[in-house]
C-alpha cells in the first residue's frame, strides 16, 4: 500500500483514518449489544444450536445457508471434474472429456434438484442451441427474457417440485445463470464466435460455475478452455491452494459471526429495527453490506479459482465494498461478470448505434432494466435498480461537466487539497442515495424507508453520516491498494 502525495498532512489523514475506524468498531460492538438484548424477541425458527460454539446461530439469511453447503457438498464433484480435465487434455479425448464433465454436471442437478428439473434444463440447453443457429439477436434476447420468468410461476414450481420452497428456490437461481449463459452463447454466436454442439456443451454445462457463478461470456470462455495447456496438473500453483485456503477462511469466519452478530434476523423484524438507536442502526446496515459481500467472496471466490485452475480465467470475487464510494465501481468491482454482460450485449450496442450522450443514457437504463428482470420483478429491486440507474447517470454528467474548461480552471484556482476536499463534499449526496438504494436491495422496501428516513431526513444521523462518510473517501482516497506490474506478471505466471 503506498500513500499517495498531496498536501493532505499526516495528522489530518490519522485523524480520518481514527474517526473511520472507530465508527466501524463502535458500531458493531453497538450491534453485538443488541443482539444478544433483542435476542429473546426474535424468531426461534431463525436461530439453531451451535456446533462448535455455544452461541445459537443465526440461520434466517436463506441464501447463505443454502448456497454455502451446496457448495460444500460439490466438494467431490469439483474434484472429479478437474481429474477429468488433468487427465484428458489431449485433443483426441476432447469430445469424451467434454461428455464425462456434461454427465457430472447432470448428476448434480439430478442430485441436488431431482431427474424432473434435470430434464426441464436440458430443453433450455438444446432451445438455445436451436435458436441459435438463427443468429437472429432479437430472437434470442425474446426467449431468453421470456423464459427468464419461468421461475416465477407457481405453476412451474407445483410442476417440478411441488410444495418445496427450498428445492425451489435453488432451482430459480441455477435457471437464472443458465439463462444469462445461454444468452450469452447466442449472442457470441451472432457476432461471429466460432462454436459447435461440444463447445456449447461444455460452455453451458461447465461445473465450477454452473450453481452459483460468476458468469462468464462463452467468448472469454472459448479463449481459456480451449488451451489444452492451460488445464494441466503441473500448472497448479502456490497461489491457487492460498487462494482457496483464502476463502474457505472467510467461510469459517463469516459463520463464526452468524454466532454473534444477529442482523440477518434483526432485519426480519421491521418493527425491532425502527426502534434501533442510531449506531445499532449504522452497525446493522454495516454488517449486511459486509455479509453479502463475503458471501459472493466465497460463492465467487471459490467457484472461481477451481474455474482458473482448469484454465479458464473466471471474473476475480467483490472487492471490499467498505472503501467504494462510487457508483460506476461499484458496479464494475463487486459482480464482474454480471458487468461484462451488461457492457458487452447492451451497453456497447447502444452507444455505437451512436455515441451521443442520450444513447449513453439509454444504454446504462437498459442495462439495469435488464438487471431488474434477471434479480426478479419485485418492488425493492425496482427502486433499488433505478436510483442505481440514477447514480450512474447523476456520474456520467459530473464527468462530463470535469471535462469543460470553466470548471478545470476553477479545479485550478482551489488547488490539490482544496480540490480533493471539494470533490469529497460534491460525493456526500450520491453516496447517501447508493447507501439508500443497497439497503433497499438487503433488507426490502419496509427497512429501506426506514434507512432512507434516518440518513436523508434525521438532522444528527445525517450529520453523523456527512462526517462518517469525508472519513472514509479520505480514507480510501489516501490508501491505495494497486498491486505493481511485477506482481501482477507473477500472479498471472502462477495463476496459468
Amino acid at each position: 500500500m503506498a500513500l499517495v502525495r498531496g498536501n493532505c498532512g499526516i495528522v489530518e489523514k490519522t485523524v480520518y483514518f481514527g474517526v473511520w475506524i472507530g465508527s466501524i468498531l463502535y458500531s458493531c460492538i453497538s450491534l453485538l449489544a443488541i443482539s444478544k438484548k433483542l435476542r429473546p424477541l426474535l424468531n426461534n425458527e431463525d436461530f439453531e444450536e451451535g456446533r462448535l460454539l455455544k452461541e445459537e446461530k443465526d440461520v434466517s439469511d436463506l441464501e447463505w445457508e443454502y448456497w454455502s453447503k451446496t457448495v460444500l457438498r460439490l466438494t467431490l464433484p469439483f474434484t472429479l471434474h478437474l481429474l477429468i480435465s488433468f487427465t484428458m487434455n489431449h485433443k483426441s479425448q476432447e469430445k469424451i472429456a467434454i461428455a464425462l464433465r456434461v454427465f457430472v454436471t447432470l448428476a448434480c442437478v439430478c442430485m441436488i434438484f431431482g431427474i424432473l428439473a434435470s430434464f426441464f434444463i436440458i430443453l433450455k440447453c438444446l432451445t438455445m442451441f436451436l435458436i441459435s443457429k438463427t443468429k437472429c439477436k432479437s430472437l434470442i434476447w425474446f426467449v431468453c427474457l421470456s423464459t427468464l420468468f419461468i421461475g416465477r410461476f407457481e405453476t412451474a414450481k407445483q410442476f417440478l417440485f411441488g410444495n418445496d420452497d427450498l428445492a425451489w428456490y435453488g432451482f430459480s437461481v441455477t435457471y437464472s445463470w443458465c439463462n444469462m449463459r445461454a444468452l450469452s452463447y447466442g449472442l457470441d454466436v451472432s457476432n461471429g464466435v466460432n462454436t459447435s454442439l461440444f463447445n456449447f456443451l461444455k460452455y453451458f454445462f461447465y461445473l465450477p460455475i454452473f450453481f452459483c457463478g460468476p458468469v462468464i461470456t462463452y467468448e472469454s470462455f472459448q479463449i481459456g478452455s480451449n488451451d489444452p495447456k492451460k488445464n494441466q496438473l503441473q500448472n497448479i500453483r502456490w497461489w491457487n491452494i492460498l487462494q482457496i485456503s483464502r476463502y474457505v477462511f472467510w467461510y469459517i469466519v463469516s459463520e463464526a459471526v452468524l454466532h454473534y452478530f444477529y442482523f440477518n434476523a434483526i432485519q426480519q423484524e421491521a418493527f425491532l429495527v425502527g426502534k434501533l438507536g442510531r449506531w445499532e442502526l449504522a452497525g446493522l446496515g454495516y454488517a449486511m453490506g459486509q455479509f453479502f459481500q463475503m458471501k459472493y467472496v466465497f460463492f465467487y471466490g471459490l467457484c472461481g479459482e477451481i474455474a482458473r485452475i482448469d484454465g479458464v480465467n473466471a471474473p476475480p470475487p467483490p472487492i471490499c465494498i467498505g472503501r467504494v464510494h462510487l457508483y460506476s465501481h461499484m458496479w464494475r468491482y463487486f459482480d464482474r461478470g454480471l458487468h461484462s454482460i451488461l457492457v458487452k450485449y447492451i451497453y456497447v450496442p447502444i452507444v455505437k448505434l451512436n455515441p451521443s450522450n442520450f444513447m449513453k443514457i439509454a444504454g446504462s437504463v437498459l442495462s439495469f432494466g435488464y438487471v431488474f428482470l434477471w434479480h426478479g420483478p419485485y418492488d425493492f429491486v425496482l427502486v433499488w435498480s433505478i436510483l442505481n440507474c440514477l447514480g450512474i447517470i447523476v456520474e456520467m454528467i459530473a464527468r462530463k461537466i470535469g471535462k469543460t474548461n470553466s470548471y478545470k480552471e476553477f479545479e485550478m484556482n482551489l488547488g490539490y487539497s482544496h480540490r480533493r476536499r471539494f470533490v469529497v463534499l460534491l460525493s456526500v449526496p450520491l453516496f447517501a442515495v447508493s447507501m439508500v438504494s443497497n439497503f433497499y436491495f438487503f433488507f426490502g422496501l419496509k427497512i429501506g424507508n426506514i434507512f432512507a428516513k434516518r440518513i436523508l431526513f434525521d438532522c444528527k444521523s445525517s450529520f453523523l453520516f456527512f462526517i462518517l462518510h469525508i472519513c472514509m473517501v479520505k480514507v480510501v482516497s489516501a490508501v491505495k491498494t494497486r498491486p505493481t506490474e511485477g506482481f501482477k506478471s507473477a500472479y498471472k505466471k502462477d495463476l496459468w
